[in-house]
């Protein structure tokens, strides 16, 4: 009984952890939130203000119509398309989000963004074989993207892949936010040596 009541608390504190990474900022600096350092065209005021007409809540449809108008005079414009993605994803319309996406990365496959969010994507849907070789994608592109180490470790534990997740659990662990979460991460890694070594 008390093993029991052990395991289902160890259970319920990882997806608590779990929840409280899915909610973390992403990546330090994003794609979607870098700093132009050259003065704004008009297409990317035109992107500026659509994605503020969503994001406020003011107009969502006028901000989604603009982006997309923006993408059929161009379907080249990477930063439109990764926001209908995005928005996509918000509404839940993971088709559309997918293909989206799917676009950004034929345009530009050096966007990490793109590879996150459908590592992501995978990761929220329990398919952790989709959503390792998407996150490892976005690691190797920008390393900034830390958090994708910790759910590539998450995935491997998932697939009882001991050795790999506890890998990615060590590369993960110097960069934790806190101590709380770097804590939790000892943890993990702590089970999987005693499971490796039983």
């Amino acid at each position: 009984m008390k093993s029991t009541t052990a395991k289902t608390v160890a259970v319920i504190a990882a997806i608590g952890l779990v929840i409280v990474f899915m909610v973390m900022p992403r990546a330090p600096k994003s794609v979607l939130e870098t700093v132009p350092v050259e003065p704004m065209t008009d297409v990317e005021k035109e992107i500026e203000e659509a994605v503020h007409l969503v994001q406020s809540g003011e107009q969502p449809m006028q901000g989604i119509l603009k982006l997309r108008g923006i993408t059929e005079r161009d379907s080249t414009n990477e930063v439109a398309q990764l926001w209908l993605g995005v928005f996509s994803l918000q509404s839940g319309q993971t088709e559309k989000a997918i293909s989206r996406f799917e676009t950004v990365k034929r345009l530009n496959p050096s966007n990490p963004e793109p590879y996150w969010q459908l590592g992501m994507m995978s990761v929220e849907q329990g398919d952790c074989r989709s959503a390792i070789p998407q996150l490892a994608k976005t690691v190797e592109l920008d390393s900034s993207y830390v958090n994708g180490l910790f759910f590539i470790g998450n995935c491997y534990e998932d697939l009882s892949m001991k050795d790999s997740a506890l890998y990615y659990y060590r590369a993960y662990l110097p960069y934790a936010p806190d101590t709380v979460v770097s804590s939790r991460v000892e943890q993990f890694i702590k089970k999987l040596e005693e499971d490796l070594n039983t």
